[in-house]
């Protein structure tokens, strides 16, 4: 055996390990290293809101860390494997996979970036069912095929039109949540997954979702959680009419990425972007679920 080849092979991988395990020490130290909010600050700002009329109800983080941006990216979406996953078997047209059958259909659309499954409905018995029965049916789908994971968080269930109830889940990364600051959450533009479903099961499905390939920059500092609410004061009052009280009932830090700031970004083209960043943001959430969204830094 060559001793001196193999003497310098276990040094380099010494150094290596090492360089390794110091980037995710150094990195995990970055994220972590924060100040805190006083208690006293956090009831001055909470009466100049109530000064406005806005009430907070949802705890406000003292916890201020240092964030990086995230590089992200749009999943693509393989219809074939999906389609073989939930229809069986199926005839497929371009983008489009179906099982004359059981009246399903599944289209891959966007330049893959948009998976969207339907079922007809061949029947009118719908009978109405509680939010929670309809919560119950879309856990059940998105788990049995897959599209459920650590990184998805359930949001909120609307109630649509006859009997029908739209079940909305989003993107968390590490824990944070991961948004596109669309209040209006329409099936081709916002982040997430939906879910609509009735007392006979799941008739549609979408889901657009992003790929995180890792901190763009070092973490840096964010402002604090009670700035961010001084700085919503008048979003808020946009929002909800002068007279009526409005209501926080949630504070959160996260990502989020503004695609309809971007200079490429027209109308309804933004499955051509390729890769985008997404920044550190408060989000403060109104009890009808409409958030404002605050850049977290400087």
């Amino acid at each position: 055996m060559d001793w001196n080849k193999a003497k310098n092979i276990l040094i380099i991988a010494f150094i290596i390990t090492n360089v390794f395990l110091f980037y995710h020490i150094f990195k995990e130290l970055n994220e972590n290293f924060f100040y805190s909010v006083k208690d006293e600050t956090i009831q001055d700002v909470k009466k100049v809101l109530r000064e406005r009329d806005i009430v907070v109800k949802a705890n406000v983080p003292k916890r201020v860390p240092n964030l990086p941006i995230l590089k992200v990216r749009y999943e693509r979406f393989n219809g074939g494997n999906l389609a073989k996953k939930i229809l069986g078997n199926y005839k497929q047209t371009d983008n489009k996979y179906f099982n004359s059958d059981r009246n399903e259909m599944i289209e891959v659309s966007c330049n893959n970036k948009l998976f969207t499954y339907e079922k007809k409905l061949m029947t009118s018995n719908v009978k109405a069912i509680s939010l929670e029965e309809a919560k119950k049916i879309a856990d059940k789908f998105i788990k049995k095929y897959g599209f459920y994971n650590d990184n998805v968080k359930y949001w909120d269930t609307k109630i649509k039109n006859n009997g029908e109830y739209e079940v909305i889940y989003k993107q968390i990364y590490n824990g944070r949540f991961l948004d596109d600051m669309d209040n209006d959450e329409q099936e081709n533009t916002s982040l997430g997954m939906k879910v609509l479903v009735n007392n006979t099961g799941v008739i549609k499905f979408t889901k657009k979702w992003l790929i995180s390939d890792g901190a763009k920059s070092y973490a840096k500092r964010v402002i604090p959680s009670t700035k961010a609410l001084l700085m919503a004061i008048e979003k808020i009052r946009d929002i909800i009419p002068e007279g009526e009280t409005a209501v926080i009932t949630d504070i959160s830090l996260g990502y989020c990425l503004d695609v309809y700031g971007f200079d490429t970004f027209i109308d309804d083209k933004w499955y051509e972007m390729e890769s985008f960043y997404a920044s550190p943001y408060w989000r403060i959430c109104l009890k009808d679920k409409k958030c404002i969204y605050i850049t977290a830094y400087e």
